[in-house]
């Protein structure tokens, strides 16, 4: 694979945003408790921030992905654990999300199969170090203590499974995808970094 920017539109961006935001209400909607965290919000920001030649919608598309997705499974799927309507919540996440598109100006620089491996699971190991340690910083759920962080992290890594596969399977199949589109629609997809 090559080093290759996409000529980005904001149409292309929009559907984006739709199908994330979607895939992330679809197990909630179906109450398929066992899919959640299974979610491609981390191979999208590993996307924009290998490919996207403007850097500001490399960390805008994953997080505006995030921020409407939150909106609505916070207002409508969760609303049971929150007093009135919520606006903005779980900053860990955002950091997270943040975090990952840093990560993959870094390590996709070129992409190769191996890379785009390599930085899922880079992807799914921050996502759960800082969404976990911002947890436990919070100070609400468990003891402000080494043990406490332990603690947190050990609660947590149930939660990982989906994440690492999330992030394994949806990166291999954006990054697949747009390198299949690239050999068919070349000029209307890239631009020559």
């Amino acid at each position: 694979m090559t080093e290759r920017k996409i000529k980005t539109q904001w149409g292309i961006l929009a559907l984006i945003v739709f199908l994330v935001t979607l895939s992330r209400l679809v197990p909630y909607a179906l109450g398929v408790e066992e899919t959640f965290n299974f979610s491609p919000l981390a191979a999208v920001a590993l996307f924009g921030g290998a490919y996207f030649m403007d850097k500001k919608k490399s960390f805008l598309f994953p997080l505006l992905a995030l921020w409407i997705s939150n909106l609505i499974l916070d207002n409508v799927f969760l609303s049971q654990y929150y007093d009135g309507f919520v606006l903005f919540q779980n900053w860990g996440v955002y950091l997270a999300i943040a975090a990952i598109v840093g990560l993959a100006f870094f390590v996709l620089k070129k992409v190769t199969l191996l890379r785009v491996v390599g930085a899922s699971l880079g992807a799914s190991v921050l996502f759960f170090l800082v969404t976990n340690f911002v947890v436990w910083m919070q100070g609400t759920m468990y003891p402000m203590t080494f043990s406490g962080l332990g603690e947190c992290f050990t609660a947590a890594i149930p939660f990982f499974r989906n994440t690492l596969m999330g992030d394994m399977v949806f990166s291999l199949l954006l990054f697949g995808a747009f390198e299949w589109a690239v050999k068919r629609y070349p000029k209307q997809l890239l631009q020559q970094a």
